[in-house]
């Protein structure tokens, strides 16, 4: 506030539309003004549905973006471990991964995605797990913000069009060293 760290946040209230924060401020002089500026992060939303028993369950959980060793891409992890003593039905996941980013599905391996979509929040991937014994499955997301992803595609059609000249030049060699290059930049993806 007004340049300086907060030490004591004011009273916050969780509602429908998001978190409401009520700032009171007293002694305010005529033509005075308080800057606040917050330091928002974006999180993937992941809503769970299930039924245990007889009961309908629902969870709703979020997640932090947060920043990786190399700018502008993420990697995320979000297990889902069946911590009930029984035996779930139903499972279905919903991830909203926010807007701004392209995303990679790494894990899991060996099941596909029931939908992938565009929303205005982002892209909602679900999933229909079905029935799920005492396990974790594991979900892991490769994320790039679209700025880079944008940089990404220049490097690349860069590259593509230097190794077609090689080529065209009979330059098998350089042809060759431009498109591992490429290969190159794309692993840094999907590592």
């Amino acid at each position: 506030m007004n340049g300086e760290k907060v030490d004591e946040l004011p009273d916050k209230l969780l509602g429908n539309d998001g978190i409401e924060i009520n700032w009171k401020l007293q002694d305010i002089q005529p033509k005075e003004k308080y800057e606040i500026n917050y330091d928002l992060r974006r999180r993937i939303s992941r809503t769970i549905i299930f039924l245990l028993g007889d009961k309908l369950k629902i969870l709703k959980t979020h997640f932090n973006v947060t920043k990786s060793e190399i700018e502008g891409f993420f990697d995320i992890k979000l297990p889902f471990t069946n911590s009930y003593r029984s035996k779930i039905k139903g499972v279905l996941i919903e991830d909203i991964i926010p807007l701004y980013y392209i995303s990679l599905i790494k894990e899991p391996h060996d099941f596909i995605p029931y939908r992938e979509q565009k929303t205005d929040m982002g892209e909602l991937i679900k999933w229909n797990i079905g029935t799920m014994d005492s396990f974790t499955m594991n979900y892991h997301y490769k994320l790039i913000d679209l700025f880079k992803f944008e940089q990404l595609k220049v490097i690349v059609n860069d590259l593509c069009r230097n190794g077609a000249q090689a080529l065209n030049d009979r330059d098998i060699s350089l042809s060759i060293k431009k498109y591992k290059e490429i290969t190159s930049h794309l692993r840094e993806y999907i590592k």
